[in-house]
């Protein structure tokens, strides 16, 4: 028995699913009746680069080459120098220099956000602005019934007795 019922529940699972399937291509087929698939055809054949064209853009695309040992070794007795002037700075000199690093920085965001373009946020055409006095209340408006009562109505007072 329990053979039978195992055998009735897979028949009827895949009618139900072949069901399904089916009902989806009616309901393809009635929003889009006369689709048609793109064709085949291709406009142009792809070419593949030769091997030396390939190797070509590899060797551009590199970074640059690293610098030699003398040039790092003049870069480090630049920042030397610069550190060295740097401590004998006094604390007034110290703060006119973080100013004007400052300045330079400061000056070049605001030079980037400058040239950003700024979104222009335009009303959707065919909405109307509707203009709600809150002082006066509105007919049915029962919020409007409530503020007109409190403005009339004294306070609420505690008695501390």
């Amino acid at each position: 028995m329990k053979h039978l019922n195992i055998v009735v529940f897979v028949v009827v699972g895949a009618a139900v699913l072949v069901a399904a399937y089916a009902i989806g291509l009616l309901v393809r087929q009635t929003r889009m009746p006369d689709v048609e698939l793109p064709s085949q055809e291709v406009a142009e054949p792809n070419t593949v680069p030769s091997q030396d064209a390939v190797a070509a853009s590899r060797r551009a695309s590199r970074r640059p080459e690293e610098p030699t040992e003398e040039e790092r070794a003049a870069a480090r007795h630049a920042r030397a120098e610069q550190l060295a002037k740097m401590k004998t700075l006094t604390e007034e000199e110290k703060q006119q220099f973080r100013d004007k690093i400052r300045q330079q920085f400061t000056a070049g965001a605001d030079k980037q956000r400058q040239a950003l373009p700024t979104p222009i946020r335009q009303k959707p055409q065919g909405t109307q602005t509707t203009t709600v006095n809150v002082n006066e209340p509105s007919q049915g408006d029962a919020a409007g019934e409530r503020a007109a009562e409190e403005e009339t109505s004294e306070p609420n007072t505690i008695d501390q007795n």
